[in-house]
């Protein structure tokens, strides 16, 4: 037999020669026949596919933004829809992870060493739980997919303005804001049976709401020395991974090294190719961590004491985080629109090299 292509370049042709064709009946099992022919065309149809190496489901993560849009006003297109709002609500996790990471990072108490690595662990581990289970939610048709994708990003946005909130008016403590709660709710319960409106809070009389932009100065010289520490400890956590990240995925390819004898420059290209994917996935919890190391030391070293005493509100004091949160998730959707499709292709063709897998075409996959 040999291949070739149909006129119309729509399929295969699979053309044998000299060959028999058995067919037996499924309806009258006793019936069989032979035929005998000296050439014959065996038509094989295409199934042209968008690959995305490197993750799952890759026709649809193969997609610009573009062509997800078109796909997913048209019928069935809930998997279009899904994956377009997880382009949206991946990067928006620096930004909703860093506002929660500010106070859990100034309730840290002195000496706790390990409390930031746990509660890293701890984030990340509800963050993805709450993420996996509305995006299976969605998928069932059980939710809608903007509630399903964003759900994780909405519980975590409200848990950091009340946790925000909370660590204005006072240090967070847990207990004593469940107690503060309950004591509220009590008096104001009294009251109003009273006919009585109770009292305002004393430190909502005696407290001065400070704006975000203090005398519409932006940035200050308290800016420069938060995004110093911040940047520092973000950048020092990030290459961090990624070089650990890199250093496991070598490991676990040595075997397939030594055995298909891969040259070291096939090895250097396929880690290089592979680094993009790694910042992208990475990228969400090093801003986490770095919030939580920044906002430690400041409160640690009593230096946001300071800062408050010199009129300037907490909520100053991370704006130019919350400015740099945004500017990384913004950049890294633009990673993912622009470069990491071709780097993830890139990355797959070399690891078959390194597998020792036939060749195969990763550029131009539909043909």
């Amino acid at each position: 037999a040999t291949v070739v292509s149909s006129p119309d370049d729509q399929a295969l042709l699979m053309r044998l020669r000299n060959g028999e064709q058995h067919q037996a009946e499924a309806n009258d099992p006793t019936r069989y026949n032979i035929s005998t022919f000296a050439e014959t065309d065996l038509p094989i149809a295409l199934t042209p596919q968008i690959t995305h190496p490197g993750r799952s489901d890759t026709p649809i993560l193969a997609m610009t933004n573009a062509q997800l849009m078109a796909r997913a006003r048209q019928p069935g297109g809930k998997p279009y829809r899904i994956e377009l709002h997880k382009r949206f609500s991946y990067p928006a996790a620096c930004i909703v992870l860093m506002l929660v990471g500010i106070p859990l990072g100034l309730s840290a108490r002195r000496g706790g060493k390990s409390t930031g690595f746990v509660l890293t662990i701890l984030l990340v581990f509800v963050y993805y739980f709450f993420s996996s289970v509305g995006v299976a939610l969605a998928r069932q048709d059980k939710v809608p997919a903007f509630l399903g994708v964003w759900s994780a990003n909405i519980i975590f946005t409200i848990a950091a303005l009340l946790l925000l909130r909370q660590m204005v008016r006072g240090r967070l403590e847990l207990p004593v804001f469940l107690t503060n709660l309950r004591l509220r709710k009590l008096g104001a319960t009294a009251a109003t049976g009273a006919g009585v409106v109770p009292p305002a809070p004393a430190y909502a009389q005696t407290r001065t709401r400070r704006w975000m932009f203090n005398n519409g100065r932006f940035p200050l010289l308290l800016d420069d020395y938060v995004l110093r520490e911040f940047l520092t400890s973000f950048f020092l956590v990030e290459v961090t991974f990624v070089m650990l990240a890199l250093l496991f995925s070598f490991f676990e390819l040595l075997g397939d090294i030594v055995r298909n004898r891969a040259p070291l420059i096939i090895v250097g290209e396929y880690l290089l190719n592979l680094s993009p994917m790694m910042i992208y996935t990475i990228t969400p919890l090093s801003v986490l961590i770095a919030v939580l190391i920044t906002m430690g030391l400041l409160n640690r070293n009593s230096e946001l004491t300071a800062i408050k005493a010199t009129g300037v509100s907490l909520y100053r004091v991370i704006t130019p985080i919350l400015l740099i949160a945004a500017t990384i998730g913004a950049l890294l959707f633009a990673f993912d629109e622009l470069y990491l499709p071709y780097a993830n292709r890139r990355q797959e063709a070399l690891r078959s090299i390194i597998k020792g897998k036939p060749a195969q075409t990763f550029l131009r996959p539909d043909r």
